[in-house]
């Protein structure tokens, strides 16, 4: 149960911009670590929680069927989905690639 990650861990969202004049308004918004909270990151048999157990930013059950979002203080983020808890649809999972000379 020990977390993982620094400061630099950030999570994100997009939220509705009237004023961008493409089709889907949304503007993608970015919630850097607050440095208030260090539980970034930590999973294990039952769960994978990004942001503090109790408030976490998004929280996955252990066969990814389910999740939850809440608001944040690792972040100090909003809650990032529509519904607090929401059934898992399709998951993306992204990761930066470090280029070498």
């Amino acid at each position: 149960e020990q977390y993982k990650g620094t400061i630099d861990c950030f999570v994100f969202n997009y939220i509705e911009n009237k004023e961008i004049k493409d089709k889907d308004k949304s503007e993608l918004q970015i919630y850097s670590g607050s440095g208030y909270k260090r539980f970034f990151f930590r999973n294990d048999l039952n769960s994978l929680t990004i942001g503090a157990g109790e408030c976490p930013a998004i929280y996955f059950d252990y066969d990814f069927n389910l999740g939850r979002s809440v608001i944040c203080d690792t972040f100090n983020s909003p809650s990032l989905t529509k519904e607090t808890q929401f059934k898992i649809k399709k998951l993306e999972i992204w990761a930066p690639v470090i280029a070498h000379d």
